[in-house]
């Protein structure tokens, strides 16, 4: 599951400190409207993650809908928010066990990102390969962490020889221990922070899902939660590399089916089932309930307020920004709270 800093088409200089620390994930499934909710507020956003293209072997790319719209592409530009768009990966543990265990499928894998980079005006690329963590077994997914490291290498490596940045986003993990985590089936071990910290320009913590579809209800990203995955990570990779991905959505509990719930969407239910916001004061989250065709439901979402809670902890202690997942999902008042932390 699962809402972006540099000159453009240059790779980010370790130690800068740009003026704005604001990156926001594209989904391309409402990408009208999550453009839209960007360039209104493009004073704030520093970097624009569409999440565009797919990794589906080695080598080959595919795109989602939208992909390369140069309309989007010279739209963000003209308002100095840089393009980094996402590219996620349908690959197995074992399927990227082989792909690594090559160095000519490496380089033919980072050859092909590179190419993409290259393909549009395009600035870097983000990396965001959940499906490798898909494992229940501890030994693959340390190996599959060897593996990972070593291409994430290569693509970095790739995308700074033509001046593009590298940028992976990664499970939240709290300890060394390979645990299991919330995401159902999911071995965030499968993750080196500390080797994707030296080599890439930025690395995207999905500090959210603590309780997801898989879980009983609760917090999306509980603070304490969520600056614990902080504490650890600053373990292992250096404060100005890292950006604290922050949730703009929520989820309903209680039918048939749990469903993601983003914020005009809990206004609305809030409204209709005339119930009322609540605050949990430990988790710093809002939630509500209310009972549906005999089914008491569980609302947690994330507003204004618990977002620019967890955006404090960025300056609490100097992370390199914010990556929110995901803009059109937000609500609308985040970005008021969150433009004082700007100017």
């Amino acid at each position: 599951m699962i809402l972006l800093m540099l000159l453009i088409s240059s790779p980010l200089a370790a130690g800068t400190s740009p003026q704005r620390t604001l990156s926001v994930w594209l989904p391309y499934w409402a990408m009208d409207k999550a453009y839209t909710a960007v360039l209104a507020h493009a004073d704030l956003v520093d970097t624009a993650s569409p999440v565009w293209y797919r990794m589906n072997a080695a080598a080959e790319v595919t795109s989602f809908a939208t992909a390369g719209s140069t309309t989007i592409i010279t739209g963000l530009h003209t308002h100095n928010i840089r393009v980094v768009p996402t590219v996620t990966t349908t690959l197995t543990p074992q399927q990227l066990q082989t792909v690594a265990a090559s160095p000519s499928r490496r380089a033919a894998h980072a050859a092909s990102l590179a190419a993409l980079a290259l393909s549009k005006n395009y600035d870097g690329l983000d990396l965001d390969y959940e499906s490798i963590a898909r494992t229940r077994d501890v030994n693959r997914a340390l190996k599959t962490r060897l593996a990972y490291t070593a291409l994430v290498q290569d693509v970095c490596s790739a995308l700074h020889s033509i001046h593009k940045t590298c940028i992976i986003t990664v499970m939240p993990r709290s300890s060394d221990n390979p645990t299991i985590s919330w995401w159902d089936r999911l071995l965030p071990a499968v993750y080196d922070y500390a080797a994707i910290g030296v080599v890439a320009d930025r690395v995207r913590l999905m500090a959210y899902d603590e309780h997801s579809p898989k879980t009983q209800a609760g917090p999306i990203a509980s603070l304490p939660w969520v600056e614990a995955t902080v504490q650890y990570a600053l373990k292992k990779i250096s404060a100005e590399k890292i950006e604290l991905g922050i949730p703009l959505y929520g989820y309903d509990w209680g039918g048939k089916k749990t469903g993601t719930m983003i914020y005009s969407a809990a206004t609305a239910a809030l409204t209709k089932n005339h119930s009322r916001r609540r605050w949990d004061s430990a988790t710093a989250s809002p939630y509500f309930t209310y009972e549906s065709q005999g089914r008491r439901h569980s609302v947690w979402y994330s507003d204004a307020q618990s977002t620019t809670m967890r955006y404090e902890l960025v300056s609490k202690y100097k992370l390199a920004g914010a990556s929110l997942w995901a803009a059109s999902q937000e609500d609308p008042a985040t970005w008021d709270k969150l433009g004082p932390r700007f100017h």
